[in-house]
């Protein structure tokens, strides 16, 4: 004969409450309701989650502190950021994305671009030339960046400068994609023995981008006049130019 097996069951307030009075079993397995989680007593007063919830898949954010990840099934064609894995920040609780994806939180859009440290291709003849979000060339004057589906931005960085403590020389070895900021400078390395560097803004009010606006490394973002990029904790921008 079949048998059932009845589980208690509340929001996790009402856990949390009866946690707190002592009302708790050692080995006894509850319901979370409002976020679809299994618990298990491990005192009169404590309990612990299992985690079988923690990976939430939707079409939106879930609310339930229970979530740690939240792999997001909108389609990209009609909602940027979608088919995107986020990671919830503990401190903050915000969405992040994970580095693979793209990072939508705010306006103007912020991107993390893996492409931005591969291989550089073609130069592109102009700024409306087929290219993909991401790729970038350079010509020996100028540092292109594809923003879009055939849209690109270009600066002129510098290719030579005096030694400066805690920066790299233009020689100096480094890795492909490697940014550095020192001293109002973004230095980057564009092949084991290349930098460039150009002059950066690390305070502005004139944007909807702060620079304490959320980031992530290796966050990459445009408004024209202006490029962005995410270096330690804080974005900082650099004029570029967007029709050439």
């Amino acid at each position: 004969m079949a048998q059932r097996i009845r589980v208690k069951r509340g929001t996790r307030a009402q856990l949390a409450a009866a946690a707190a009075a002592n009302a708790l079993a050692a080995g006894e397995p509850y319901l979370i309701t409002d976020e679809g989680v299994l618990a298990v007593g491990t005192a009169a007063g404590a309990y612990a989650d299992t985690g079988a919830s923690a990976v939430w898949v939707g079409l939106s954010a879930p609310t339930a502190a229970a979530y740690r990840l939240w792999f997001d099934t909108s389609d990209p064609a009609l909602v940027p950021g979608g088919l995107c894995l986020y990671v919830r920040d503990p401190t903050t609780g915000q969405w992040l994305p994970s580095l693979a994806d793209a990072l939508l939180l705010g306006v103007p859009t912020q991107w993390y671009w893996p492409a931005l440290f591969a291989p550089a291709v073609a130069v592109p003849a102009t700024s409306a030339a087929p290219g993909t979000r991401g790729q970038t060339a350079w010509d020996g004057i100028y540092r292109y960046v594809a923003v879009g589906t055939a849209v690109w931005m270009r600066q002129a960085p510098e290719r030579m400068w005096p030694a400066i403590d805690g920066a790299p020389t233009p020689t100096a070895p480094g890795t492909v994609g490697d940014i550095r900021l020192v001293a109002g400078y973004l230095y980057e390395c564009l092949a084991s023995a290349q930098w460039i560097r150009w002059a950066v803004e690390t305070v502005w009010s004139d944007a909807a981008l702060a620079p304490q606006s959320v980031g992530w490394p290796g966050g990459a973002a445009w408004t024209a006049p202006y490029w962005y990029r995410y270096v330690g904790a804080a974005w900082v921008r650099a004029a570029a130019e967007f029709t050439f």
